[in-house]
């Protein structure tokens, strides 16, 4: 075995917080919420808060996480003892436990506490992003419990008994700890992440000096909830089983009433959904408007159009409708979803984006796009323009940045891309004007590439 460093220095990171994805409900034990949701709006599904004290090793990806109702708080050096005693992967008590201001203030005594056994207490600095990372991460392993432990189907998880449940999630949240303690390559392919993990492990296990006082009292805040700041408006919900697992689960939207009908073949029904959302993120990700323009246009903030575009969030019909007719969306019966024809102005800024509109506008790479250069005068400095035809049709210009990662990867961006093409420098000089005139205002985009289209079939039809 390894022989620890007289000089390393073990540290824990300590967070407490509401659990994002999990509550508690009287008749259905424990319910998973996908989307996380207030606990006041909670409440209104019959659920209640669970509290989630967490331990991790900062550099790894070991955690250790326990579970209580709020009536029944466990006490802070309760839970850190039993996970230091209990959880094999935060090899015993560690030198440093780092908190944060609101744990600290929560229970004046601990840092004294700890310091009779110990264990020294230091808050997170001002600007630290490494300590929430790890309560994110945390959060986010909660709701995968059910997925990576089995001891949730045989300890009555899903029962009756409210303390049952609760019990029964500490003991999978154990149960997972353990497992990757053993196995601490699992779930990921960094290799320096699984070097510091073994490194870790290897360490023997620290003495744990038992506390005078385990039942150190703290008391609760506005603060176990932060993160409800961050959620959007509150949406639509119900209450469903998962097929999978027999979890209980809170999902967002309606529930389909043909959910339990399957076709003939043993398929699921297909189930219709509007696509808007994500047509418009792709299109406002490559608009030569900023995102911010683009929700004034249409008078919502900023905040509410993310939040719409990410699945996150819901928009009147007003908003919707003005979508719609901005980036002229129109609704395919045969395909029953929204579809994007153009003719557009785009900007090239993410990959994956601007791939997304092309074989939209262009039903699939069925299209010839190419690069134009004047074949007399300087071209521009800044740009690069593509422009790509279909069936002798303008439907797109594409501005690439030059001297970006994606102006050397256009052959690989489009699909059918033609290569770079000498024209008119009237061509060129009208293809520059008409981008100029399309990133002036949201709504000029479609009316500046109509114009240009036309110009573009009569000069090569005339």
């Amino acid at each position: 075995m390894q022989q620890e460093s007289p000089t390393h220095i073990r540290e824990h990171f300590f967070y407490v917080s509401i659990a994002k994805h999990l509550f508690q409900h009287p008749r259905h034990g424990i319910v998973s919420v996908v989307d996380p949701i207030r606990v006041k709006e909670a409440s209104m599904y019959g659920l209640s808060p669970l509290i989630l004290y967490g331990l991790s090793v900062p550099g790894t990806s070991v955690h250790w996480l326990a579970f209580s109702t709020c009536e029944k708080p466990l006490s802070f050096m309760q839970v850190l003892q039993d996970a230091w005693l209990t959880g094999s992967g935060l090899r015993g008590q560690p030198d440093i436990l780092r908190i944060n201001k609101h744990v600290a203030q929560s229970c004046p005594g601990l840092s004294a506490q700890l310091a009779r056994i110990g264990v020294e207490v230091r808050q997170t600095e001002l600007g630290d992003k490494s300590h929430p990372a790890a309560l994110r991460t945390a959060q986010n392993e909660a709701n995968w419990l059910f997925e990576t432990n089995r001891i949730l189907d045989s300890h009555g998880l899903g029962g009756p008994v409210p303390d049952d449940a609760v019990l029964a999630l500490c003991r999978a949240a154990f149960q997972t700890h353990e497992w990757k303690s053993r196995f601490p390559g699992v779930g990921t392919e960094r290799r320096d992440l699984m070097y510091r993990n073994a490194e870790w492990l290897a360490l023997p296990r620290n003495r744990v000096v038992p506390s005078s006082d385990p039942l150190l009292d703290w008391a609760q805040g506005p603060w176990l909830t932060a993160w409800e700041s961050a959620l959007p408006p509150e949406q639509p919900r119900f209450l469903t089983t998962s097929r999978h697992n027999g979890q209980h689960l809170l999902l967002t939207g309606y529930p389909d009433p043909e959910e339990d009908e399957e076709d003939d073949d043993g398929y699921e029904s297909y189930i219709e959904y509007d696509n808007t959302p994500e047509l418009v993120k792709n299109l406002i990700d490559c608009w030569p408007s900023s995102l911010l323009e683009i929700a004034k246009h249409i008078s919502v903030t900023q905040r509410a159009l993310t939040w719409y575009t990410g699945d996150k969030g819901e928009l009147d019909s007003v908003p919707r409708y003005h979508l719609r007719s901005l980036f002229d969306l129109e609704f395919d019966d045969f395909e029953r979803r929204y579809q994007a024809r153009g003719p557009y102005v785009l900007v090239a800024r993410k990959p994956k984006a601007i791939e997304f509109v092309y074989e939209e506008i262009t039903q699939g790479g069925d299209a010839q796009p190419f690069e134009i250069v004047p074949t007399k005068g300087d071209a521009d400095p800044s740009w690069r323009y593509l422009v790509v035809v279909s069936r002798d049709d303008a439907v797109a210009i594409v501005m690439v940045a030059r001297g970006t990662a994606l102006a050397d990867r256009l052959g690989k961006l489009f699909l059918n891309y033609k290569g770079v093409k000498s024209v008119d420098p009237k061509l060129y000089r009208d293809v520059v004007s008409t981008c100029a005139r399309a990133s002036q205002s949201p709504e000029a985009n479609m009316r500046e590439m109509r114009e240009f289209r036309r110009r573009y079939w009569e000069r090569e039809h005339s």
